[in-house]
């Protein structure tokens, strides 16, 4: 069995960046491959993660487009960041 705590992650920075503007918990990038950074979440119990990645995928997710932008952004900044 699955503990609920356990690290949901993800290469997609627009699926990341979904995650922060609907109250997923950011938890920290692993930018050990400079080409490919894996950003981490955990479950805080505000977002049912297998829910949002079937709803981004078929392009049926309903999200705040202010929030999203703003997560899009600090998503960046993460990206960039040293």
């Amino acid at each position: 069995m699955k503990d609920k705590r356990e690290d949901f992650e993800t290469k997609d920075i627009y699926l990341a960046s979904a995650l922060i503007a609907l109250g997923g918990f950011y938890s920290h990038a692993d930018k050990s491959d400079p080409r490919h950074q894996v950003f981490y979440f955990r479950d805080n119990g505000r977002v049912d993660f297998e829910k949002v990645v079937s709803e981004y995928v078929t392009g049926t997710l309903m999200i705040n487009a202010a929030a999203f932008k703003e997560s899009i952004q600090r998503m960046k900044s993460v990206i960039h960041s040293y």
